[in-house]
């Protein structure tokens, strides 16, 4: 039987703060679109590691990124 503890235990072992900091973002508000700097100012990590993040999880294709003018919106 988990607890919550555990599952937050294994969240924390299986991803780094800013990959846990990105996907509870964009998966707690799914039909909302985010640019780079919102990411980056909601969950307070560093501009460096979200982008990294944010490349490795569209390269999976465990989220989406979409071009709209000027902007990359995920």
């Amino acid at each position: 039987m988990s607890t919550l503890s555990e599952n937050n235990d294994l969240a924390t072992t299986l991803f780094s703060k800013t990959r846990r900091g990105i996907l509870s973002l964009l998966h707690g508000h799914a039909d909302e679109a985010f640019y780079l700097r919102q990411i980056v100012r909601a969950i307070g990590v560093g501009l460096g590691s979200v982008q990294r993040e944010l490349k490795q999880l569209t390269g999976a294709g465990i989220i989406r990124r979409a071009v709209r003018g000027r902007q990359v919106y995920y």
